[in-house]
């Protein structure tokens, strides 16, 4: 089994990319010794009982200090793990690039261009996917880019 990464959950929340069936299904994979209370009681919950879900998160959330994380930095954080899952081969750059792009959409991006490359992306393969190849290469470089940007 594997540890939850309780900051990545939190930005995905925020960014309204984890469902509650997804939430609960990532809950029951984090189950291991020794075992945290609260990730069993979110393991616990049904797909359905949204209170359940809720209220436990939040308490997760706040133990670790994440109640009050600021939509730019769940982004950024977010767009970190999906890069190295991108660039580790554990994710397909096209879909790691399109569920950076729909986090994105969650947080006002005045001058906030980090991502751009990502984005645009996403929406060219649209219109030419006779370049997927290109893209899917590009995106795999400018997540070693990212990574290495943000390596601090």
């Amino acid at each position: 089994m594997t540890q939850i990464d309780l900051k990545f959950l939190k930005a995905a929340d925020m960014l309204g990319i984890l469902s509650s069936t997804e939430l609960v299904g990532l809950a029951k994979e984090a189950l291991a010794e020794p075992i945290d209370e609260l990730v069993l009681e979110l393991a616990l919950c049904t797909d359905l009982d949204e209170d359940c879900i809720n209220r436990t998160k939040e308490k997760l959330y706040e133990r670790e200090g994440l109640q009050n994380l600021d939509k730019k930095v769940a982004l950024l954080y977010f767009a970190e793990v999906i890069c190295r899952d991108i660039s580790s081969g554990k994710m397909e750059p096209l879909r790691g690039a399109n569920r950076i792009f729909q986090a994105s959409l969650e947080v006002t991006r005045d001058d906030f261009h980090l991502l751009d490359p990502f984005i645009y992306a996403t929406s060219e393969v649209q219109d030419r996917p006779e370049d997927s190849a290109f893209f899917r290469e590009a995106i795999r470089r400018e997540a070693d880019l990212f990574i290495a940007r943000n390596a601090d």
